[in-house]
């Protein structure tokens, strides 16, 4: 999820909030949260329609030395039909 999720989840929240005080806004309010719900599911659904979707492999040596720089590489293979963004946190 990105902050452009939570922000519009949170002006949507601000409109059922303000509903309260002008009725009207409430089946705007209602109607922008099914939006929001249906492009979640749908967001849902193109993630786990891939089984492969993101496959990762991590490439060092046989062994590692304690002195010397060690090369590791990861190697990150997109198989959504979409560009993706991902943040790699390697650490123990």
């Amino acid at each position: 999820m990105t902050k452009r999720f939570f922000f519009v989840f949170f002006c949507i929240t601000g409109l059922f909030v303000f509903s309260y005080f002008y009725e009207t806004l409430y089946a705007i309010a209602k109607w922008l949260f099914y939006g929001l719900l249906v492009i979640l599911v749908f967001d849902i659904f193109l993630l786990y329609l891939n089984k492969t979707g993101v496959q990762a492999a991590r490439i060092l040596p046989e062994k590692l030395s304690n002195g010397d720089d060690n090369p590791i590489e990861i190697k990150i293979t997109n198989r959504f039909t979409f560009k993706i963004s991902v943040k790699i946190i390697d650490e123990l």
